[in-house]
């Protein structure tokens, strides 16, 4: 079974970041586009004593997403540092009506929420701190 944890990292408050992943089958195969039926991601702000309570972020939360706009059906290496493969995922949350991380020292959760056409649902997690 291909790992799952959360990926983690430090960005600007009232930024936004290019989110990569590489998205794999319970069966180790890539997800491809025709693969999905659908994907919608929700930005959480972590509460500061108890990280299991979770607040959606204002205009962040079950927003819907085109797979073909997401999804690339052929690994993808430009910006991707984790190794050789690449990725098949990219989403650059859309901040121009609402901030997706708008307060620093802050910690914020991204659920991406992809349901398969055949399947179980599959997740991608990323974790941000705010500076």
């Amino acid at each position: 079974m291909a790992d799952q944890v959360d990926i983690t990292k430090t960005i600007f408050a009232e930024s936004t970041q290019a989110n990569l992943a590489r998205i794999v089958t319970v069966e180790l195969e890539e997800v491809k586009q025709a693969d999905c039926d659908s994907i919608e991601y929700t930005i959480y702000l972590l509460d500061d004593a108890d990280a299991s309570v979770l607040t959606p972020v204002e205009g962040h939360s079950g927003v819907s997403l085109d797979p073909a706009e997401v999804i690339f059906d052929e690994l993808q290496t430009v910006g991707w540092t984790v190794d050789a493969t690449g990725y098949n995922f990219r989403h650059v949350p859309d901040i121009t009506e609402h901030e997706a991380f708008p307060t620093p020292q802050r910690v914020y959760l991204i659920v991406y929420t992809i349901l398969p056409l055949v399947g179980p649902k599959m997740l991608a997690r990323f974790r941000f701190t705010t500076i």
